[in-house]
């Protein structure tokens, strides 16, 4: 396997699938262009805290030539810190789906498993 693959998240899409599912607010995006004209942005996250209450939660994303990758950071800095605030963990389904494919092939088709160790 290629060590050298990257992996693409859209950070962006995360958040708004957290909001999602803890019922909050959609995120609202802001941004800044810097002196250097580069985009800074920032993201507000509003969490109720009561009734009455909502506490706004506001991260910010390094500056970046590019838009897009200026909200993809500013939405990653908002998950860590929405980790921090709600308490909650980031599981990778695919590779909990795949350990759990592999230990039930090991169930059903014992034989295999032993030709697979004693090729190692």
């Amino acid at each position: 396997m290629d060590s050298s693959m990257n992996v693409d998240i859209n950070f962006r899409r995360l958040l708004h699938n957290i909001c999602l599912q803890f019922s909050l607010p959609p995120p609202r995006y802001r941004m800044t262009i810097g002196a250097d004209l580069r985009f800074c942005s920032y993201v507000d996250v509003e969490i109720p805290r009561s009734s009455q209450f909502m506490e706004i939660i506001t991260c910010h994303g390094a500056s970046f030539s590019d838009l897009n990758q200026a909200k993809e950071d500013a939405a990653c800095a908002a998950i860590k810190s929405l980790r921090n605030k709600i308490g909650f963990k980031v599981r990778d389904v695919n590779f909990e789906d795949k350990k759990l494919l592999k230990s039930e092939r090991r169930k059903i088709d014992p034989e295999n498993n032993l030709m697979q160790e004693k090729k190692r």
